[in-house]
């Protein structure tokens, strides 16, 4: 019963955890917020599903190589930072200078022919070159773990609940989003990779000029 109790409240620390930290805006929000508007829900939870996969990799490194990377991380966050955020930059650039398709049509008929692999690891891709932006995000895990480490719980059930509350995040916001896009004006999703890539770039500047 004891042990049945520790798995139970290890799996429900993993979920709060996950759900909480994929609340926060950052680059890879924008990127999943603007797919669901522009390309639709299952274009927008299959990006989703790679930032939960990469996050939980981020979780995991820093629930079992605390000790090693944070001392690491601390010490070297000035240029982590700087390099981080021109990488964040350079792919607000990119989705800036990106084309639209002219209606929702035809965008949606182009996101049903795409391989939701190519969104899911497009999207991990994508928050993988991004590292150095999460490192206070790490930071913060590292810190929020520290309870539940002492009390010996399963830090492999933590981290699958981890994944699924941050799965959970993304099939409410892509499904909230998702029922909305058809009511957004035509002329106005034109401009979203405008708006979603400036947005991005300015993240850049933050944690480059904000360490």
């Amino acid at each position: 019963m004891a042990y049945l109790w520790v798995m139970i409240s290890a799996i429900l620390f993993g979920l709060v955890v996950g759900f909480t930290s994929s609340i926060t805006f950052g680059t890879m929000q924008v990127l999943c917020v603007s797919r669901t508007i522009l390309d639709g829900r299952r274009a927008g939870f299959l990006s989703g599903t790679g930032v939960a996969l990469c996050d939980t990799i981020y979780a995991a490194i820093a629930l079992f190589f605390y000790n090693v990377i944070s001392p690491f991380l601390e010490k070297n966050m000035g240029w982590l930072s700087i390099v981080g955020g021109l990488i964040v930059i350079a792919i607000g650039a990119g989705i800036f200078f990106s084309k639209v398709s002219d209606s929702t049509s035809s965008r949606d008929s182009a996101s049903g022919s795409v391989s939701g692999w190519r969104y899911v690891t497009s999207a991990f891709g994508v928050d993988i070159t991004t590292f150095f932006t999460t490192i206070p995000y790490i930071l913060t895990f590292m810190t929020m773990i520290g309870s539940i480490m002492d009390r010996g719980e399963s830090n492999t059930v933590t981290l699958v609940g981890f994944f699924f509350g941050a799965l959970l995040w993304w099939v409410f916001i892509t499904t909230l989003l998702g029922g909305l896009r058809h009511r957004i004006p035509e002329n106005f999703k034109q401009y979203i990779n405008k708006i979603s890539g400036i947005i991005i770039a300015i993240l850049g500047l933050l944690v480059i000029f904000g360490n």
